[in-house]
């Protein structure tokens, strides 16, 4: 499924395209440094987000909080855009992520 955001009032796009809403939290692993015992590192374990299918006739605009980030993926789940808030809410680079899939990010 390609996600992608409607133009104002248009309502979802045609061909396949679908908006969907996916909300969850950065899942991170602490461990502590061995040169101070209150010094600590964090490291990022995944993202635990589930995604819904936004109905036509909802409201196609979602307000973007300074906790979200918008993503593109295509019908594999390929990842073929990511803004820039990716970074500070994951500590991935978009450009590091892009072309890979969402199947690779998760962990059973």
């Amino acid at each position: 499924m390609k996600c992608v955001l409607a133009k104002r009032n248009a309502g979802l796009t045609s061909g396949g395209y679908k908006v969907i809403h996916c909300s969850g939290y950065l899942k991170v692993q602490r461990y502590n440094v061995e040169a101070s015992p209150y010094d600590s590192c964090f490291q990022n374990m995944g993202l635990v987000a589930v995604g819904h299918s936004l109905p036509p006739s909802a409201i196609t605009e979602i307000k973007m909080y300074s906790n979200m980030f918008m993503f593109r993926a295509n019908m594999d789940l390929r990842l073929i855009f990511l803004d820039a808030r990716v970074t500070n809410l994951t500590g991935y680079q978009p450009q590091d992520l892009i072309e890979k899939t969402l199947y690779h990010y998760i962990h059973g």
